[in-house]
């Protein structure tokens, strides 16, 4: 971990994933961002202005149409039935610019997919 420098690592593409991730708030379907280091989330809304939940099957097929890209995505279960809504990111410590920006684009395309642009 030290002679990688895999603390820092997290701290400064943790803060690009969040920042990249943040560009994704204008879809009239994510609800909120959030996240620190590595480990981000972002909630997925029916509706932006009651933050009414979506379908846990529409969450769901975000995650498969992420999965379709080779980016996977985790996603909150189990919870509270019908607000497992938000997806979440806990990219390996060793994560790259490049894979964050995949991760992004993965993210964004699942979401169109299933909602619209």
């Amino acid at each position: 971990m030290e002679s990688e420098n895999l603390v820092e690592n997290s701290r400064v593409m943790g803060a690009y994933l969040l920042d990249r991730l943040r560009e994704l708030i204008d879809h009239p379907n994510v609800g909120d961002i959030r996240g620190k280091g590595l480990f981000c989330g972002v909630e997925l809304v029916a509706d932006k202005k009651s933050k009414q939940p979506p379908s846990e099957t529409q969450v769901g097929a975000v995650v498969d149409a992420a999965k379709a890209e080779g980016v996977l995505l985790g996603r909150t279960n189990n919870s509270l039935p019908g607000f497992n809504t938000t997806l979440y990111y806990a990219p390996a410590l060793v994560m790259t610019r490049e894979e964050a920006d995949r991760m992004v684009a993965a993210t964004q395309a699942g979401i169109e997919a299933v909602f619209g642009a």
